[in-house]
C-alpha cells in the first residue's frame, strides 16, 4: 500500500503503519491456471533484502520506501548522498524520526515527556499539541531547572533535518524544498483492474400515455332488470307554512329578525 499511494500521489504522500502481525497476510491465494505476475517473485525478494548499495539509485530509491524504517533510509543516504532524490529521502527521515518520537512521547504522557518533545522539536508538527497536554495536564509550558529529559528510543535529528521539521506541517510537494519527482517503481505490480457495475441511469420526468377514448355505441342499452334509482325532489311549501311563520313573528313582537337587527329596514 504504502508504494501504490506513493506512486499515486507522486511522492506527496508517503503512509506509514504499525502492526503486530508476525506472518505474511494474504487475502487470497493466486490459482495454478492464474496469469504469471508481470515481474518475477524472485528478483522482487531480492530487491526487497539485498543491500541498498547494490542497486541502482532508483531501485534502492523504492526499496527504502518499501521497508519505510530509520535504518533504510540511511543506508541509501549512505550509499546515494549526492543523488537527486537524497533531499526527498532526508525528509522521509525526518519525518519518520519525528513521528516516532512523538509516538513514544504519547506513550508516557507525563509532563516529562511533553517537555522532551518540545526541547527536540520546538516548532514541529506536534508542538502545540504537545503544549496543550501540557495545559491539560496542570503543568508550564517550560520546563522547571530540575527536569531531566526521558530517554527515547531514537536518536535526536541531526542539524541536516531540522529543516524539515522546525514547521507545523511538512509537504513533500511544497516548492520551496524542490524535490525532484519520485521515480516510477519497477517492481510494484500493475493496479488491479476494478470491475465496476456502471451506475443506474438517471431519474427523469416521463408522462403517462393519455387513455384513448372510446365512444359508446348507442345500441348498448342497460339490462331489463337495472332500476334507474329514484330522483329525490325537495317538498313544496305550502300555504300553512307561511302562516305559521307568520303567526311565530307575531307572537314574540321584541325578537326582530336578523335585518332590523343590523338596522336595515324590512
Amino acid at each position: 500500500m504504502r508504494l501504490r499511494v506513493n506512486e499515486e500521489t507522486k511522492g506527496a504522500q508517503v503512509p506509514w503503519d504499525t502492526s503486530r502481525i508476525a506472518v505474511p497476510l494474504v487475502y487470497f491465494e493466486r490459482a495454478p491456471d492464474a496469469q504469471p505476475p508481470a515481474l518475477a517473485a524472485d528478483r522482487v525478494t531480492a530487491m526487497r533484502s539485498q543491500p541498498l548499495r547494490e542497486l541502482s539509485a532508483q531501485d534502492a530509491y523504492a526499496a527504502a520506501i518499501e521497508r519505510d524504517t530509520l535504518q533504510g533510509y540511511e543506508d541509501f543516504l549512505a550509499a546515494y548522498s549526492d543523488d537527486p532524490l537524497a533531499n526527498r529521502v532526508r525528509a522521509l527521515l525526518a519525518a519518520r524520526r519525528e513521528a516516532l518520537t512523538w509516538r513514544h512521547t504519547c506513550r508516557i504522557g507525563t509532563p516529562d515527556a511533553y517537555w522532551s518533545y518540545l526541547s527536540r522539536y520546538p516548532r514541529g508538527p506536534h508542538g502545540d499539541e504537545a503544549r496543550w497536554q501540557l495545559d491539560a495536564l496542570a503543568a508550564a509550558v517550560e520546563p522547571p531547572p530540575s527536569f531531566v529529559p526521558i530517554v527515547y528510543d531514537v536518536p535526536p535529528p541531526p542539524p541536516a533535518e531540522i529543516v524539515y521539521v522546525d514547521r507545523p506541517l511538512l509537504v513533500f510537494s511544497d516548492p520551496v524544498f524542490g524535490f525532484v519527482p519520485p521515480p516510477p517503481i519497477v517492481f510494484l505490480a500493475p493496479p488491479p483492474a476494478y470491475l465496476v457495475i456502471p451506475p443506474p441511469p438517471p431519474d427523469g420526468l416521463f408522462l403517462l400515455p393519455v387513455p384513448v377514448f372510446v365512444p359508446v355505441p348507442v345500441w348498448i342499452n342497460p339490462p331489463a332488470y337495472v332500476v334507474a334509482p329514484p330522483v329525490a325532489r325537495p317538498l313544496a311549501r305550502t300555504a300553512s307554512h307561511c302562516r305559521g311563520a307568520q303567526h311565530r313573528r307575531t307572537k314574540h313582537p321584541r325578537v326582530m329578525p336578523y335585518p332590523a337587527a343590523r338596522g336595515f329596514p324590512q
